[in-house]
């Protein structure tokens, strides 16, 4: 089967055409180009349909992209002045690949553990009230720049024990990193003044943790500080990081889906209207929302071993992007995978 489809596709996630619809492009790509070989990105292997993602996510040879060295080759000669930037990514979980990997998801999971998490219900609904009260008293609000994105990073600044009056300067830096991160190849100015931005954040943070460690407290930057008791070559400057992370990553895809979701049923109101007559339950729902907006669009991946897709050859070293949102809505995602709350029934990317 050949590599690229007889027709002139592009899988361009910078272009405009791209980002007003990008389903219309994983459909193509599925129709005529399951396996792509992408010239804008280097030559990556861009794999669309369900059975081909759910492979590779599932085999152990296809490793997590190490960014880290992206960002070495793009930011040019001298990149170890970017000492800002090398932290951030040093604790990313979804960049590391194997013992780093694991152990780095123990840790995570240990602050945020199922106690804590249970009593988050009660923390999201209240926040939820007075971000609804606000819209009230104001007439009126902008669902997405006064809802979608704030309550994530409000949830989360009061999980961790940030105040909330940091919560704006937090959103500018992760929104300026993920942005960075997403277009892959910055210049060597943008990753400087990136790397100011980002040391400002940790510089902050790591603040907070001083303040922690002479009075502690009950909240996340206190039981980071008591997981990492023993661990002497922990640094306050990578616990920093970590929860850099956290906002970075946990809140974005927080705000893609609510902002998605929201959309997707104000456009669709027959669909809301079976979640509200009960047709549809409310985890459901949710899990179908998921796999329709897919708030992770995609994932790199690099081979370690000699593979084969769909009989092109993918050898050692190869990078590999496996489009999640469009292998949720091909074939094989669920029965009617197009449809936005369909009766669960499906094995989702």
């Amino acid at each position: 089967m050949p590599v690229s489809s007889p027709v002139p596709l592009r899988y361009d996630p910078q272009s405009w055409g791209f980002y007003r619809d990008p389903f219309s492009v994983y459909a193509a790509l599925r129709a005529h180009a399951p396996v792509h070989r992408e010239p804008l990105l280097d030559g990556e292997l861009v794999c669309s349909t369900h059975a081909d993602v759910k492979a590779i996510l599932r085999d152990p040879a296809f490793i997590p992209c190490d960014l880290a060295a992206s960002v070495s080759i793009h930011a040019g000669p001298g990149n170890t002045h970017l000492p800002a930037i090398q932290s951030a990514l040093d604790a990313t979980v979804l960049l590391q690949s194997g013992q780093g990997h694991q152990l780095a998801r123990r840790d995570f999971a240990r602050v945020l553990g199922q106690r804590t998490m249970r009593e988050s219900g009660a923390l999201a609904e209240r926040l939820v009230t007075e971000l609804f009260a606000d819209a009230r008293a104001r007439g009126g609000f902008d669902l997405v720049k006064d809802f979608a994105d704030l309550l994530p990073f409000h949830f989360m600044a009061e999980f961790l024990g940030v105040p909330r009056t940091d919560v704006p300067f937090l959103m500018d830096c992760c929104e300026r990193v993920v942005v960075a991160l997403f277009r892959r190849h910055c210049s060597r100015t943008e990753y400087v003044q990136l790397n100011s931005q980002i040391a400002l954040a940790l510089d902050h943070l790591e603040s907070l943790f001083r303040e922690r460690r002479t009075r502690p407290r009950e909240d996340g930057l206190t039981r980071m500080l008591r997981q990492e008791d023993g661990e002497a070559t922990v640094s306050d400057r990578h616990l920093a990081a970590r929860v850099y992370f956290i906002f970075m990553v946990g809140v974005e895809t927080t705000v893609t889906f609510l902002g998605s979701s929201l959309l997707a049923l104000l456009e669709n109101p027959e669909e809301t209207a079976r979640w509200r007559q009960g047709d549809v339950g409310a985890e459901t729902a949710v899990e179908e929302l998921l796999r329709y907006t897919s708030p992770v669009q995609a994932t790199l991946r690099v081979a370690t071993a000699e593979r084969e897709i769909r009989g092109v050859h993918v050898p050692p070293g190869q990078r590999v992007c496996a489009l999640l949102a469009s292998a949720n809505r091909g074939n094989g995602a669920h029965r009617d995978p197009t449809r936005r709350l369909a009766p669960s029934s499906a094995n989702h990317s």
